[in-house]
Formats: C-alpha cells, structure tokens, sequence
C-alpha cells in the first residue's frame, strides 16, 4: 500500500496506523490515506544536533524517519552543533496542507542527553 507524504498525518516510520483505501486510483499499486496513527513507535531517537540563532532541530540518525525534529530555544541542555543527541519527542506535528505542501508543523522534541561530538 503506498501512501503518499501528504497523506501520512505525520505518522513515522515504524508506527502502526490505520488507513483508508483511496478510490479511484490510477497507478500500478494500492494507495491509501493514513486515518488515524494508533500506536508510535518512535518516542526518542538518536540524532545530530544543528544550533541556529533562536532554536536548533535534529537530524535523526534513521534515515528512514525523513523530517528532522524542531528543538526549541532553551531546550536543549546546551547542546551545540555537531553533538550527537538523544531527542524525546513531546509533538509529533501536524501534516502538510494545500498542493504546495505548505502550513505542515514539524515534529518538536527536547533533548534528554548528549552522547558526545562528531569529532571526538
């Protein structure tokens, strides 16, 4: 079953959802829409740190995940770029709306531990 990115109600990979089947499709395979996620299955990930002026985000380590996650000012246990970090995430976000994709809210998490920097 294929559900496209902006059908996914910002389920992760590795959550259990539950889905529609969309009509009317035209491609070779079964695409649906998430309806509703029922259980996360990601509630922290591993990930490097990227400090901006007034917030910094997560890349997660597991590709596979496909957003970063928003860290905001004040949460991040002092954290600079470059440190490898266990992120617990408090907001799974909202998905993106409208042909653009545009109004989407990331995922947003605090940062529970640092693991060290890239360098060391």
């Amino acid at each position: 079953m294929f559900i496209p990115a902006d059908k996914t109600l910002g389920a992760m990979h590795g959550d259990r959802v539950q889905i529609t089947v969309m009509p009317n499709q035209q491609g070779r395979r079964p695409e649906g829409a998430v309806a509703r996620v029922l259980e996360r299955a990601n509630r922290t990930v591993v990930g490097y740190y990227q400090k901006s002026k007034a917030y910094g985000f997560v890349v997660p380590d597991n590709r596979k995940l496909g957003q970063d996650i928003f860290i905001p000012q004040g949460q991040d246990m002092g954290a600079v770029t470059g440190h490898k970090v266990v992120v617990e995430i408090t907001d799974y976000g909202s998905p993106a709306k409208g042909p653009n994709r545009g109004g989407g809210k990331s995922s947003e998490g605090i940062i529970t531990e640092i693991l060290g920097h890239a360098n060391d």
